[in-house]
């Protein structure tokens, strides 16, 4: 959806509601574009990519306008308390391979998922070879994947740690239409694994491959609860 088919989504819903409520056109208009706005902002979580909406993120707001669900009824999120929680894991994966954790609270609406992935590449076999960097990507994912930030690809330098950070917050308009226990996704994907390459052309020396990669993984989540007695 491009941004003429959402202006021309706009005029239509605006129409709809102005057909409906009787109401002035450019305020209506206007109430809309600011929602969409907010929405930007308060999606803007990552150095990497996914800075902005995304197109699926872009029609799940429209839907939701067009539905009166956006910020009206749900959970009454006031009369319940904020908590953290965290999860630590370690993995491999082999190239061109990807795996995928489940973030859930029993009873608890989860608002905000924060994950860190960490992982280093095998040192050069020998000084005859200079091994190549890993590269892996990072996504973080709300219920039913309506809401997603993803990072670039990301190779680690030469020697080096390799880390990526990404943190999606949903408003409380969206969270208060969840259900508790919700299940968010944090995906871990190896692209590139980087073989040992030969520095010098010598005889007898060949390149040998990098298969996979381990990488350790830490999320730490954001949620309401009920407040204890």
């Amino acid at each position: 959806m491009n941004t003429g088919e959402i202006l021309e989504k706009l005029h239509k819903l605006n129409d709809m509601l102005f057909v409906k409520y009787k109401r002035q056109t450019y305020v209506l208009f206007a109430l809309i574009i600011v929602i969409m706005v907010v929405g930007v902002f308060n999606y803007e979580n990552s150095k990497y990519a996914g800075e902005m909406l995304t197109t699926s993120q872009i029609k799940s707001l429209l839907a939701e306008i067009e539905k009166g669900t956006f910020g009206a009824g749900g959970v009454d999120l006031s009369k319940m308390e904020r908590r953290e929680g965290r999860i630590e894991e370690s993995g491999y994966l082999a190239e061109q391979s990807s795996t995928e954790y489940s973030v859930r609270e029993e009873g608890g609406y989860i608002y905000q998922v924060k994950a860190t992935l960490t992982w280093r590449d095998e040192d050069d076999y020998n000084i005859l070879y200079d091994n190549q960097p890993d590269q892996f990507r990072l996504t973080v994912s709300s219920p039913n994947s309506n809401y997603t930030l993803a990072s670039d690809w990301v190779a680690n330098q030469h020697g080096s740690e390799g880390r990526i950070e990404l943190t999606l917050t949903l408003p409380d308009e969206i969270v208060s239409h969840l259900s508790p226990g919700d299940a968010w996704t944090v995906q871990v994907e190896l692209g590139d694994a980087g073989d040992q390459h030969k520095i010098r052309p010598l005889p007898g020396i060949i390149g040998r491959r990098d298969d996979g990669n381990s990488f350790d993984l830490q999320i730490t989540y954001g949620y309401y609860a009920p407040k204890e007695e």
